[in-house]
């Protein structure tokens, strides 16, 4: 730093200033004027005399100093200090026009040698330009101020399927009758855009109370071309747009607001339909997805966002895999037809934003009336959260049917949504839950609700309370058999597709199975009636195969397997292996010797019922015995031989046994809850 002092080439001991030739901070070059002035006792109309710059640098007068001061000789007019390039716009510094980028070097990259602080870009749509934190610092308290003493907020605004909806497939429309689509040609192609029901008169609404931003994942000519729609008049937005072109990330829309907000984002409220590029945000006001042209989603989706596509009804795949069989000429038919109901625009009676209004409007409310009370800046996402979490405060929710598997249930938008509006969320249904939010009828949690008289409600009642920031009535909500099943939530998320679409059971259907199955146990008791005789002569047909030789070895190796005898069994041994069910109800398994006529807790002959159940534990024991001494022979005569695969297909009778006893229980626990 170089201190300039008071000097003059007529030797005068003292002077008046007269001007100012430069700004405090400016930069100045070599032999560059710094002040005229007259010396004392001159003529007030003659020539004044200049103060020159000794070398270059950023002037700092002293504090005070103004036209009229007198001035002795040899006093610090003021310092030249080195220019720190607090401003630079395109690698030049804006004070002192010095190129800062490293010679040969790409933009953006500097000089090892140049000392710059310059790292914020301030201005939405100028990237290049940036500032030191202490500039930024100095110009985001001015504007906090500004707010301040004009009574606004800052309100952070999304496009796509936030307040528009964008294709470029052509719709079939009337224009008349829709004034708000507007065609527009970007990048080669034609666009369509619609406005959701409201945006105009929503802008203008809160105007007066936010100063609004756009921060939209789309490039920068489509953002300003849609600003353009919105606000012709840049009445709004002005130049507070930031597209993806300026963004830090392409994937977190949080990462630019420390740049924008340089004094902190306690003032900021955010309204957009994904909270995942905000990370989920405390500040963010959510609204549900605007989709208005079919099967058109976000055009501007960041990349590797969180899938928001379902899949497509059963009755879809099904009309598809029709199409598969059908005539080329007969499918190219029904795709024009396909197409040209796709282009039919629907009618809509979409109210999204007058809720979001009124929600705005509590939160500015909210925030002034402590800041009029205190003097103090309170911070958005605390204001938003405390009102956020009054909507559902009292109400214990569990889900059904929402939790993917191997995901965590925190980890689920219908967790988040209902634990930020005040809402707990357990695993289990008792006494204490309010509501049972499943995806579909029939789950073990939906019966346990309708026991205890709890609320079983479809996961739109969820999204309902998210839209309104009020509890919604339940009763348009209330999941019932005939309710369908969704095949995605409202706000994108997938509702759990492998669970909630599958059919459940009504209570006719489970008399109907339960009827099959006795009509396939009483067949079975005369067959075994009628066989009980020829059982000797099976065994020994089974005797006959055990030993035999496998097919695959004729070629090779002759083995010949010993004859085995069929074993003794103790049929007091033998007992049956009953289900849980069965159990519960006290029945064991053992026949009556004293009265064949006993009925067990099945209705049924008890005699019947032990002798039909233990027909496979008998035969597998049989087997288990002649497997043993099969064993033994071999090792004692040193023969290898292979009867696996005899023994697994014997298995087959026994596997289908314990599978209709199983089915049995299953359809009678199943009936007494219905």
């Amino acid at each position: 730093m170089t201190d300039v002092l008071f000097t003059s080439e007529d030797g005068c001991v003292s002077g008046v200033i007269v001007q100012r030739k430069c700004t405090d901070g400016g930069y100045i070059l070599k032999d560059a004027v710094i002040i005229e002035f007259r010396p004392d006792g001159a003529d007030a109309k003659s020539v004044p005399l200049k103060l020159r710059s000794p070398t270059e640098g950023v002037v700092r007068f002293k504090p005070g100093t103004k036209r009229g001061d007198k001035i002795a000789a040899g006093s610090i007019v003021c310092c030249l200090a080195d220019c720190d390039h607090h401003i630079v716009m395109k690698d030049m510094c804006a004070t002192c026009g010095k190129n800062l980028r490293e010679k040969d070097g790409q933009a953006g990259v500097r000089g090892r040698t140049v000392d710059s602080a310059a790292r914020v870009p301030m201005i939405h749509n100028v990237p290049e330009l940036v500032v030191s934190d202490e500039l930024a610092r100095e110009v985001g308290d001015e504007d906090r101020q500004h707010c301040l003493s004009a009574r606004k907020l800052v309100l952070l605004v999304d496009l796509d399927q936030t307040v528009i909806h964008s294709t470029n497939r052509q719709p079939k429309f009337d224009p008349k009758e829709h004034p708000d689509i507007t065609q527009f040609t970007l990048y080669g192609g034609v666009h369509w855009t619609k406005l959701r029901p409201g945006t105009i008169q929503f802008f203008k609404s809160l105007s007066t109370l936010y100063e609004m931003h756009i921060v939209t994942f789309g490039q920068r000519a489509y953002a300003d071309q849609i600003a353009q729609i919105i606000d012709p008049d840049k009445t709004l937005f002005s130049h507070r747009i930031l597209s993806r072109d300026e963004a830090f990330s392409q994937t977190r829309k949080t990462d630019n607001l420390a740049a924008l907000f340089p004094s902190g984002e306690e003032m900021v409220a955010i309204i957009d339909d994904r909270p995942d590029v905000w990370e989920y945000s405390d500040a963010l006001v959510q609204l549900r997805p605007y989709k208005y042209f079919p099967d058109v989603d976000d055009i501007n989706a960041p990349p590797n966002a969180l899938d928001r596509n379902t899949e497509k009804p059963e009755k879809e795949k099904e009309d598809a895999a029709e199409e598969g069989a059908e005539s080329s000429s007969a499918r190219q038919k029904k795709e024009e037809e396909s197409k040209e109901n796709e282009r039919r625009l629907p009618s809509e009676n979409d109210e999204a934003l007058k809720h979001v209004e009124t929600v705005l409007r509590k939160v500015h409310a909210a925030f002034y009336r402590h800041y009029d009370e205190t003097g103090k800046i309170r911070d958005l996402k605390i204001v938003i959260s405390c009102l956020r979490a009054k909507t559902l405060k009292g109400c214990v929710i569990v889900l059904s049917g929402l939790v993917p598997v191997g995901m965590k249930q925190e980890r689920s938008d219908a967790y988040r949504i209902a634990v930020k509006f005040g809402a707990e969320v357990v695993d289990r249904v008792d006494e204490k839950t309010t509501h049972v939010v499943a995806a579909r009828w029939g789950t073990s949690k939906v019966h346990d609700a309708r026991r205890l008289g709890v609320f079983v409600v479809s996961p739109d009642w969820l999204y309902a309370c998210l839209e309104l920031w009020e509890k919604a009535e339940e009763a348009p909500f209330v999941l019932t058999p005939e309710s369908a099943n969704p095949i995605g939530a409202p706000l994108g998320s997938n509702v759990v597709p492998d669970l909630a679409n599958i059919p459940t059971m009504g209570k006719d259907l489970l008399t109907d199975m339960a009827h099959e199955v006795d009509e396939a146990l009483s067949d079975e008791d005369e067959e075994e009636k009628d066989g009980e005789d020829d059982d000797d002569d099976d065994d020994e047909d089974f005797d006959d195969n055990l030993g035999a030789e496998p097919a695959w070895r004729k070629a090779a190796v002759t083995v010949t397997a010993p004859h085995i005898a069929r074993p003794k069994i103790d049929e007091s041994r033998v007992k049956r292996r009953l289900c849980p069910e069965a159990l519960d109800r006290g029945y064991t398994g053992e026949s009556n010797d004293e009265d064949d006529d006993d009925s067990d807790a099945f209705g049924g002959s008890s005699r019947k019922k032990s002798r039909r159940m233990s027909r496979g534990e008998r035969y597998e024991e049989e087997r288990e015995e002649r497997r043993e001494e099969v064993q033994e022979e071999e090792e004692e005569e040193g023969r290898e031989a292979d009867y696996g695969e005899d023994l697994d297909e014997d298995n087959e009778d026994e596997d289908d046994d314990e599978e209709m006893n199983d089915m049995a229980a299953l359809l009678e626990q199943q009936l007494e809850q219905h």
